[in-house]
């Protein structure tokens, strides 16, 4: 028998991960550590991006923005998520490209290729 995992977990620990990074007292903080700490941040959120593509990629290919009478997935996207019209596109279109090209979307996932460069190429 399997072992169920909750799904919400792993999305508290990123919850609790956020607000110890927001309640973080950088003040005394010398720049070589507050520049570690940003490049560090950055790139998490990087990883963060391809992970939010990826889920859309999955969630665009089983049509679950149907179930809410939305006409496309950027409709649903900019409709119930906070994020812009042109941003639910792009988005959209990026996880749709890293879905036919494995290579991309592996490079993403290892961190190998940036979000933004998907983009690009998308």
């Amino acid at each position: 028998m399997f072992d169920t995992v909750n799904p919400g977990e792993p999305m508290q620990r990123i919850r609790s991960g956020i607000e110890s990074l927001a309640g973080e007292d950088r003040s005394g903080w010398r720049s070589a550590a507050l520049t570690d700490r940003l490049a560090e941040t950055v790139a998490l959120r990087d990883r963060l991006d391809a992970e939010v593509l990826r889920m859309t990629g999955e969630w665009d290919r089983r049509r679950a923005w149907e179930a809410d009478g939305a006409l496309s997935a950027a409709a649903w996207m900019a409709h119930r998520l906070p994020m812009s019209r042109s941003r639910a596109r792009h988005d959209v279109r990026t996880a749709r490209f890293m879905d036919g090209h494995g290579r991309v979307a592996k490079s993403v996932a290892a961190g190998d290729m940036t979000v933004d460069h998907a983009r690009a190429l998308s």
